[in-house]
């Protein structure tokens, strides 16, 4: 691009979008975080996990593993999450720790919900893609058939590669439901490209970004450049509207699940969760001002999003009432005195279900710290 090219305002589109914007959900509803949290990850993303995970195991085994495994149930998998979400609250050098009577450690929270044994077992067979299909995509390594990504498939939607590189794809297939409706996405340097935005804007969706100066496409002169005194509203709209991207990386860095893992895609996995609690926190505030109620803490949050994803379901015979139990571990009480949070929003996850004629016992565990 030739500096000394004359700037050109584009035309402001219409804003019209297809539906009311901000979070989609019904503000006359209670939501647990359980509920939220399943807006990340839905029982089919974890009926998913569970299977492919199963399938790894059972593999590991026929190799000649001698590792003790029980098939993985989507309840288990909510608890097993459950549980890091409590090692984001409380670290300890190492996972056994967890697990250890010793008196500085002395935490009898994750004994509660799975022996070391079964812990260690699930984290050691913990897969998100088919086994079955893994070999296939290894065998194109180094072709452009490769996908790097296969290993994350079931946790992100399937999009088709434009071949004009991933920062553009990624924006794409992002923004492809809202394309048209006079949207305006603020984006960092490492998408900002003339070809993306020149896209973007035929498609009637405004773009703003930083940009680096080595990008193909960027003025390679400072003829007309912007002036000293020209008024920035660009940059304040900017400064404005990124600044969600920097709440949400600073709520990652309080409290975290990640963990040193020698497999990346377990490394993501963890990270995915981490964004899953952080998202419904986010929204649990909306809904709060909604409601015009105050908001739980952030650390509270994460207390009762570990404590709601300790439902369990136990089908019984048809006819029998439904019981729900509420265990609630008194760990600490002495020195918290604090029963304030009320808990009757929290339960609205164990309620009555019906699956192929059987009802359920809810049994939500929580822990009050």
């Amino acid at each position: 691009m030739d500096g000394s090219e004359q700037d050109e305002q584009p035309s402001v589109h219409p804003f019209a979008p297809a539906r009311t914007p901000g979070a989609q959900l019904d503000f006359t509803m209670e939501y647990s975080p359980l509920e939220l949290f399943q807006l990340t990850f839905s029982q089919s993303v974890v009926q998913t996990l569970c299977t492919n995970t199963n399938k790894k195991a059972q593999r590991r085994i026929d190799q000649g593993m001698k590792t003790p495994w029980s098939p993985l149930e989507p309840g288990e998998l909510y608890r097993y999450f459950g549980v890091l979400i409590s090692m984001g609250l409380v670290r300890c050098p190492e996972t056994r720790d967890y697990w250890s009577r010793a008196r500085c450690y002395s935490l009898p929270f994750p004994r509660t919900v799975f022996s070391r044994t079964r812990f260690e077992a699930i984290s050691w067979a913990l897969h998100i893609s088919d086994p079955d299909t893994d070999g296939q995509n290894d065998a194109l390594r180094g072709t452009d058939r490769y996908d790097r990504l296969f290993r994350l498939r079931p946790l992100i939607d399937e999009k088709s590669p434009t071949g004009k590189g991933l920062s553009h794809d990624d924006v794409i297939d992002l923004l492809t439901p809202y394309l048209g409706t006079g949207y305006q996405v603020y984006v960092d340097n490492w998408y900002t490209s003339t070809a993306l935005f020149q896209e973007l804007h035929g498609m009637r969706f405004g773009a703003c970004g930083t940009c680096r100066e080595n990008r193909k496409g960027y003025p390679v002169t400072k003829v007309n450049d912007m002036p000293r005194n020209a008024e920035r509203v660009s940059v304040r709209e900017y400064n404005k509207f990124m600044g969600g991207v920097d709440l949400s990386d600073a709520l990652l860095k309080y409290y975290s699940i990640r963990r040193k893992t020698m497999k990346r895609y377990k490394a993501l996995l963890f990270h995915f969760i981490d964004v899953a609690v952080v998202n419904g926190f986010l929204l649990h505030k909306e809904l709060a001002a909604q409601k015009q109620r105050r908001p739980l803490t952030h650390k509270r949050f994460w207390e009762f999003s570990r404590a709601s994803l300790h439902l369990v379901l136990f089908p019984v015979p048809p006819g029998l009432l439904l019981v729900v139990v509420l265990w609630v571990q008194l760990v600490d009480l002495v020195a918290s005195q604090s029963l304030s949070v009320t808990l009757a929003q929290w339960i609205a996850p164990a309620r009555r279900q019906q699956a192929g004629g059987d009802v359920f016992i809810a049994l939500l565990m929580v822990s009050i710290i």
